[in-house]
């Protein structure tokens, strides 16, 4: 991180938003999860009455301790495998892309955050977060792509934007 730059390294508080058991509805196959984890949690499956249980979850933290009891979709493991991980990427890429639409309240609270550097620094995420220098904090670069994308796409290229290896449009409902 440059000098002088700011870091945004808890998603709590003022900064809550940024955290994907932040309050957001996400309508994903026809399900519709309260939560941005809801939702991931229950793209580990392809069990599409396991995903609706998932979204029924009262917490966010429920919901990814119950969708860990479900087989997996193929491709998705639970620990860390370098050649797996962009399906992982790809899905958290097209949740916060939902959950941050363009014009909504919580895309202008991702755009006042300037250049801060987005830090999800939460113990015991290693991948997706960062504490001091261990971690790889993917959910951070994944907010600050979104942030980006928000400042500097049109709105007919935003409508057109696809994020990594494709805007998952065909197994994501818009809503």
């Amino acid at each position: 991180m440059s000098e002088g730059k700011t870091a945004i390294n808890l998603f709590e508080g003022e900064h809550a938003f940024l955290s994907n058991t932040f309050p957001s509805p996400l309508l994903v196959r026809s399900v519709r999860y309260p939560t941005v984890l809801h939702a991931y949690s229950a793209c580990r499956t392809e069990d599409q009455n396991a995903r609706k249980t998932v979204a029924s979850c009262a917490t966010p933290e429920e919901a990814d301790r119950l969708s860990r009891q479900f087989a997996l979709r193929h491709g998705w493991h639970q620990r860390y495998d370098e050649q797996l991980e962009p399906l992982k990427i790809e899905v958290m890429r097209a949740l916060l892309w939902a959950k941050f639409s363009l014009g909504s309240a919580l895309a202008e609270q991702l755009l006042a955050t300037g250049d801060a550097t987005l830090i999800y620094g939460q113990p015991g995420e290693p991948y997706w977060g960062k504490v001091g220098s261990a971690g790889m904090n993917q959910l951070g670069r994944l907010l600050m792509d979104r942030r980006w994308s928000l400042a500097h796409l049109s709105q007919t290229e935003e409508q057109e934007h696809t994020p990594a290896s494709g805007h998952p449009r065909s197994w994501m409902d818009a809503g």
